[in-house]
């Protein structure tokens, strides 16, 4: 935990990692036990994205932390619980995968450098810049820990299935993608097991009626929350990264970003590249461990060795993504490609695949270590293992990063904030540490449109032609009228405009004030605005509405179809063909909001068809 440090004393609102993710990690910490509390729907807010609320079964809840940790959140505050939790998952992992290893290995020292390498992988150290339900993972080497425990003390098929339903449950109550990967290549490892070593096919039959009863039993402890995703309402459109950008580039592998010391820092040109953040970027495993590697698989026949190495490659080549890059650019496709198709998998984010590629690597490097050899092998093995990995120590100025956020004393201060107690209020800018605010205020307001969460903007509000100018502070691009017609439909009582956070607030305040809205108050740095003494009518609000979603909505059909026309148009200029069938199926398969021959596509105006 030392490699986290300790906090500033500031009296900021301080936390582990980097930006505002953290905020939404205790804000949800501080919900379920609010929630429950105060008697409020667990999965559906209307704190944020007011009055419309949010659907939290689709967001990065980690409903299974809340609860855990509901004691130590009364007690302490959910900010404390988060940074306790941010220092407490890579040891647990650690641990976790210590148990997997000594399990496999009946040895305790090799199994200890299993726990290191899986601990402090490129993988958890990324995510410990400020994603909680990525880097909380200790029940994936669990789920192995059982299936060997299972194998070697012959469990009943009950036991072992409750054992997986018990730790599938946790892990999809604090990240569903990570909990559908590991089903996924569970899957995939045992097939391989299966078509590899025919002499392992009797004990994989013994597993599989466990195995499959866990997916049931961990479905049915986990089915608030299914059943809340699958029938409760997206509540919100949440955005997936598209895989190409989230993809691991291939010279990630050798070339470490800054989350590692050695050398990070020196390559931060080259992994500046990459096309993802250093928070995702997990390939890094270092040459000379990736040297080490190949010279163990090339070097043994020990199925316990070479089959971990074997589904670690394959991991790794999934994190590749839809197209293998190479310093940013996109080379060939990848074997993705091949299976982003399939259901749920076609939302997951190629690169996080790495987490089991650093889990097969940790558990193969503990086997060779555990492997018995006569004179002075064993040391030389450990020597080699402790110099490849003296590459890939973590930098504990970049993991143990807190951040310290000076939150305006309306927030903090009892006597300003009770003033907006239970209103519902737009603070501007749009984005901002504006959840991090309302959980320092005590929930005691509700959001309009706004609160970052996860995802993207909640409908209805992404629908409006507004929206994007207000979410990037293009204040000048918003009408007024449609603003001021915004502000009514969603009933905001006021408007916070915290003057520190903008460096022009001339246009802000223009478009404030053009909508009606006038100064009540002003607390340190934020400024009060109440609604116009006429506000637009019901009617004409629910009219103009109307109107402004349909132009949003014709808007955005023209910019598909521009996409779409530019592409077909692109594909004859560089085959030089006319795809005449294609374009005649296309105009009868879809309603055009306009004419494919005034469509321009830049750089130049493209020929008419």
């Amino acid at each position: 935990m030392s490699l986290f440090g300790s906090a500033s004393s500031g009296a900021g609102f301080t936390y582990i990692g980097y930006g505002e993710d953290p905020q939404g990690f205790i804000w949800f910490l501080n919900w379920w036990p609010f929630a429950w509390a105060h008697h409020l729907s667990l999965f559906h807010t209307r704190y944020v994205a007011a009055p419309a609320g949010m659907n939290l079964a689709w967001r990065t809840s980690i409903p299974a932390l809340g609860f855990i940790a509901a004691p130590f959140t009364a007690m302490f505050g959910a900010l404390s619980t988060y940074n306790w939790l941010m220092r407490l998952a890579p040891g647990l992992a650690g641990m976790g995968m210590f148990w997997a290893a000594r399990e496999l290995t009946g040895r305790t020292i090799p199994a200890l450098v299993a726990g290191l390498i899986f601990g402090f992988s490129s993988y958890e150290m990324g995510q410990s810049l400020g994603h909680l339900n990525l880097n909380f993972t200790i029940a994936v080497p669990l789920l192995l820990w059982a299936s060997l425990r299972s194998l070697r003390l012959r469990w009943p098929s009950a036991g072992l299935a409750l054992a997986i339903g018990v730790l599938l449950a946790f892990q999809l109550c604090v990240s569903q993608e990570i909990a559908a990967s590991a089903v996924l290549m569970a899957a995939l490892s045992l097939g391989l097991i299966y078509r590899q070593q025919p002499e392992a096919r009797a004990a994989l039959r013994r597993l599989a009626p466990g195995l499959l009863g866990g997916l049931l039993v961990g479905g049915a402890l986990a089915s608030p929350l299914l059943i809340e995703m699958l029938f409760g309402g997206g509540g919100g459109s949440t955005s997936i990264a598209a895989p190409s950008a989230s993809s691991t580039d291939l010279l990630n592998f050798i070339i470490p970003t800054p989350v590692t010391l050695p050398f990070g820092h020196m390559a931060r040109g080259i992994a500046g590249t990459f096309r993802s953040n250093f928070s995702e970027e997990a390939g890094y495993l270092g040459l000379p461990l990736i040297l080490l590697l190949a010279g163990i698989y090339l070097t043994t026949d020990d199925p316990e060795i070479r089959l971990p190495l074997t589904m670690a490659l394959g991991a790794a080549v999934l994190s590749l993504g839809p197209v293998i890059h190479v310093a940013g650019h996109g080379v060939f496709p990848a074997p993705w490609q091949l299976v982003s198709w399939m259901p749920i998998v076609h939302d997951m984010l190629p690169q996080r695949f790495m987490i089991y590629a650093d889990l097969m690597v940790a558990l193969a490097v503990a086997a060779w270590l555990a492997k018995p050899v006569a004179g002075p092998i064993a040391p030389l093995r450990y020597a080699l293992v402790a110099g490849a990995l003296a590459f890939c120590i973590p930098n504990p100025a970049v993991v143990g990063h807190w951040s310290d956020v000076k939150l305006p004393r309306i927030f903090t201060a009892s006597a300003d904030h009770a003033a907006l107690r239970g209103r519902t209020v737009l603070i501007l800018p749009f984005q901002g540490n504006h959840i991090g605010e309302q959980y320092a205020a005590g929930m005691r307001f509700r959001m309009a449109a706004e609160g970052y969460l996860g995802g993207g903007i909640a409908r209805p509000f992404s629908e409006w032609p507004l929206i994007m100018p207000l979410y990037n502070g293009e204040y000048g691009k918003i009408p007024r009228r449609e603003f001021g017609v915004f502000l009514a439909r969603y009933d905001v009582a006021d408007i916070l405009v915290e003057t520190s956070q903008i460096r022009n607030p001339g246009a802000i305040l223009s478009l404030v004030n053009g909508a009606g809205w006038h100064l009540d108050a002003r607390v340190g740095s934020v400024e009060i605005f109440g609604p116009p003494a006429q506000p637009p009518s019901p009617s004409a609000v629910a009219r103009e509405t109307a109107a402004y979603l349909h132009a949003r909505a014709l808007a955005t059909l023209a910019r598909r179809e521009r996409l779409n026309v530019c592409a077909i148009r692109r594909f004859e200029r560089r085959w030089h063909v006319k795809l005449g069938p294609v374009w005649w199926l296309y105009r009868r398969s879809f309603t055009l909001p306009l004419k494919i021959g005034t469509i321009s596509c830049n750089p130049a105006k493209a020929a008419r068809m």
